[in-house]
């Protein structure tokens, strides 16, 4: 009889890992459909805030943060909100375009 095909479960190693992400600036950004439509052939576009996990809906506005070593990430308002209070702004930004 061989031995391995006994052992239903291998080894197991379980990692939790914390990683920091130092928000240096926060901006008003676009609508999610709007931003949706921009990146409709790219698989990874993000569809929640990184910091809550709250699904963006079609007609809100997302946060664009720029990350200190690190991709730009996407929050909603009440997390923008919390991040420009933490970096001394009376209100989040918007970003200007042209």
């Amino acid at each position: 009889m061989n031995h391995y095909n006994e052992r239903i479960m291998g080894y197991v190693i379980e990692k939790h890992i914390v990683k920091k992400y130092d928000v240096i600036e926060i901006w008003k950004f676009l609508k999610f459909s709007v931003f949706c439509g921009a990146r409709k052939k790219l698989s990874n576009t993000p569809k929640a805030c990184f910091k809550c996990g709250h699904e963006f809906s079609e007609d809100e506005y997302i946060y664009l943060g720029v990350v200190k070593n690190a991709k730009n990430r996407m929050f909603c308002e009440t997390c923008a909100n919390e991040i420009a209070k933490e970096l001394g702004e009376d209100e989040v930004r918007s970003v200007k375009f042209g």
